[in-house]
């Protein structure tokens, strides 16, 4: 497969420079430096393209304090032992601050499944960036067993999004969280996780370990801010008491086919959200619900249990649920999978008469 060396620059950019009279300095090196990536100028954020004539306040068209968040620096390897950290290290970039950086490997069998070709990388190192700081990072496929806590640190100021999916990777540096004060959405899909720790962090919004090898969950999280949570398809076998207290801005929980059967336990899901939107948790082989295992719905959440072995619905546990979701426009929905069916109607409680 053949990938260009090419370092683009957008339209505005030449017509700027040749208005202008002057050649602003690119952000990007020699495209032969830092072969296999390539550095890509994207659309400017002064659109419309009058705007950018509003804005040049100097003989750049960069911001003065070094700082460019409109350059792509993405990088195909074939090898994941492939050593691409000298393209930060080794090599001379004119901007520090720039917008998104993704690795991708090509490790995929004929189905576009990872696989495992032998050449995983043991580590991706500390100081991999050198000095340059992005606001995105994305990892695709490059087969990497695990993240040094200083690997990520030259962003700790500036990373908004990671994405680390399809890797392999099997340890994560939970306690560098904290240190990325800008972090809002954090994405390990596909990976072979084991554990994961307490999460602490002010700023995230949004996490997905959706298909891990997760087994055990620690209670003690606190993320004020988090709204979403993915873990589907992880062999969670219990979510322990309390687990929910410190994420008191939860609205969406995600944990289908996971392995929480055959009971949901008493205080297993207690939110504390003003709006819980989503609470899904289809087949997870559950038959038994405790009273009070699920708390804290509001009007409009959807409960999805669908694809367990609920055959019996407890009135102490499901009219707690309907008495709240019958005030708004939610729903709870307990359908079978390949048995009896056992269908609640959200609008009423004609299940549980008064």
């Amino acid at each position: 497969m053949y990938f260009s060396h090419t370092t683009y620059l957008s339209f505005p950019f030449f017509l700027l420079s040749a208005s202008s009279g002057i050649f602003a300095q690119s952000p990007c090196p020699d495209p032969e430096k830092i072969f296999p990536c390539t550095c890509t100028i994207l659309h400017s954020r002064f659109h419309p393209l009058k705007n950018i004539f509003d804005n040049l306040q100097s003989d750049t068209f960069f911001e003065a304090n070094n700082t460019i968040d409109n350059v792509e620096v993405v990088c195909w390897v074939e090898n994941s032992s492939a050593e691409t950290s000298s393209v930060f290290n080794n090599v001379t970039w004119p901007f520090k601050k720039l917008q998104i950086f993704e690795l991708y490997g090509w490790n995929m069998d004929e189905d576009g499944n990872m696989v495992d070709d032998g050449n995983m990388a043991k580590e991706f190192p500390g100081g991999y960036f050198g000095d340059v700081s992005f606001e995105r990072i994305t990892i695709t496929g490059y087969q990497v067993a695990t993240i040094h806590p200083s690997a990520l640190l030259s962003s700790q100021d500036t990373l908004e999004e990671l994405e680390i999916t399809d890797s392999h990777l099997k340890e994560f540096p939970w306690d560098t969280l904290p240190l990325l004060t800008k972090l809002t959405s954090l994405t390990l899909y596909g990976n072979e996780l084991k554990e994961i720790s307490s999460i602490l962090s002010d700023s995230i919004h949004n996490i997905d370990i959706s298909r891990n090898q997760i087994a055990t969950l620690k209670s003690g999280w606190s993320a004020p801010n988090l709204t979403t949570l993915r873990m589907d398809m992880n062999p969670i076998s219990e979510i322990p008491h309390g687990f929910l207290e410190g994420l008191g801005n939860l609205q969406e929980f995600y944990c289908d086919e996971c392995h929480l059967g055959p009971i949901l336990f008493k205080g297993s899901l207690g939110f504390h959200s003003e709006i819980v939107t989503n609470i899904e948790l289809g087949r997870n082989d559950i038959s038994n619900i405790e009273e009070g295992a699920i708390t804290g719905v509001t009007p409009d959440t959807v409960v999805g249990l669908d694809g367990n072995k609920i055959t019996d619905l407890t009135e102490a546990t499901f009219r707690p649920i309907l008495e709240v979701l019958e005030r708004g426009f939610g729903w709870l929905s307990v359908t079978g999978w390949f048995y009896d069916l056992a269908i609640c109607d959200p609008f009423s409680l004609f299940l549980f008469p008064l």
